[in-house]
C-alpha cells in the first residue's frame, strides 16, 4: 500500500490494518531508524527490526535522499535515471527485509537533511528511540557537517540508539595444521 504524507514516498506493510498513514496507533510504540545502504545502516535496521519485535513497536524506515543517491555528474543525461534506480534498490531491499518479519512497518523516502529528516519524523510519530548506524564517512564531511548521529544526540529530545557496522566475517587462518604421528 503506498500512502502518501508529504515524504517523497512511503510504503507500508500490506498486513499493517488500522494505523493511518504509518502513525503509530493510540498505546503502540514507535522506532524510527535510518537507512543509507551503508553497513553501519544495515546494521542499524537489523537492530531495530530485532527491537521493533521484542517491543511489539512499528518501525518506521527512513531513507533520505541525498546527492549520495545520483550518479557523479550531474551534467549527465542519465542523471535523475541514476538516482531512480538507486532509490528502486533501496526501496526494494528494504520491503523484501520487512516483508519477511512480522513487524508493523513504514519505509519513507524523504529529501533533505538525514539527521533533520529523522528527528522531524520521531516527533510526528512520537518515537520510543532513533535507531542509526554509527558513520565513518571521512574527516572533511565530518568536520563540515558533523556525523547524523552526532547532530541527533545533540539537537533533538529523542533517545538515539547507535549500532556499529557488523564485524567482517574473521578471515581463514592459512597457517596449515601440524599433525603428529604417534
Amino acid at each position: 500500500m503506498t500512502v502518501d504524507t508529504n515524504p517523497i514516498a512511503s510504503t507500508t506493510n500490506p498486513q499493517e490494518g488500522s494505523t493511518s498513514a504509518g502513525i503509530r496507533p493510540p498505546g503502540g510504540l514507535a522506532l524510527v531508524v535510518g537507512h543509507d545502504g551503508h553497513p553501519a545502516s544495515i546494521a542499524a535496521l537489523s537492530a531495530a527490526i530485532d527491537l521493533a519485535q521484542r517491543l511489539g513497536a512499528h518501525l518506521h524506515v527512513v531513507h533520505s535522499i541525498t546527492l549520495d543517491d545520483y550518479g557523479i555528474d550531474p551534467d549527465i543525461d542519465a542523471f535523475e535515471q541514476e538516482c531512480e534506480r538507486t532509490l528502486a534498490h533501496e526501496r526494494e531491499t528494504i520491503v523484501d527485509t520487512l516483508t519477511s518479519t512480522s513487524i508493523n512497518w513504514t519505509y519513507h523516502e524523504e529529501r533533505g537533511d538525514p539527521a533533520i529528516r529523522l528527528a522531524q519524523l520521531a516527533t510526528a510519530v512520537n518515537a520510543s528511540f532513533i535507531i542509526v548506524g554509527a558513520t565513518s564517512s571521512g574527516l572533511l564531511n565530518h568536520l563540515m557537517s558533523g556525523s547524523v548521529p552526532k547532530r541527533l544526540l545533540h539537537h533533538q529530545a529523542h533517545p538515539v540508539l547507535v549500532v556499529p557496522p557488523a564485524p567482517a566475517p574473521a578471515a581463514r587462518s592459512r597457517t596449515p595444521r601440524r599433525t603428529s604421528k604417534c
